[in-house]
């Protein structure tokens, strides 16, 4: 399963996270060799790990099978638990709608499909997935390397079913 969600910590050692005090008793010369190393790994990979998550959507989606393109196929996707892998272009959002009682997420306004309820505006419809996909067990990754997700509104998702 890959998650990302954000950058502050990545590629970071976990003693560079500590306080300042515990990190210059704690951190011997080869424990920070080793995190040099890792972040140095981390970078070199994350593209390439990118790159596979992006290919198996495009394949998915391709095949109209297993895979979610765009906002309002993915926004419903992630309200029916169905998100295994949520991806987005860097920057990707737009205004959505959240039912209250619910919380689904729709890409439109209107009434809840599930229990009648009128939806609320948002601004943060990236937020939406996000949380949607979470809270049902799903992965969030965040394409900075790619373009795949550009001609879809640069968001989509592999699907669990």
């Amino acid at each position: 399963m890959i998650t990302s969600l954000g950058r502050a910590n990545e590629g970071v050692c976990p003693t560079e996270r500590a306080p300042y005090r515990s990190r210059r008793t704690s951190a011997s010369r080869g424990h920070a060799a080793r995190c040099a190393y890792r972040a140095t790994i981390a970078a070199a990979v994350s593209p390439t790990a990118e790159q596979s998550a992006a290919s198996a959507w495009r394949e998915e989606a391709g095949r109209n099978a297993r895979a979610a393109s765009g906002w309002e196929q993915t926004l419903e996707a992630a309200s029916d638990a169905r998100v295994e892998l949520l991806l987005f272009q860097e920057g990707a959002d737009r205004p959505a709608f959240r039912c209250p009682a619910c919380g689904r997420a729709e890409v439109s306004e209107g009434s809840c499909p599930l229990d009648g309820t009128r939806l609320e505006p948002t601004d943060a419809g990236l937020d939406l997935a996000v949380h949607q996909t979470l809270a049902h067990g799903g992965a969030v990754w965040a394409i900075r390397h790619h373009q795949d997700l550009a001609p879809v509104e640069g968001i989509g998702a592999l699907l669990r079913f």
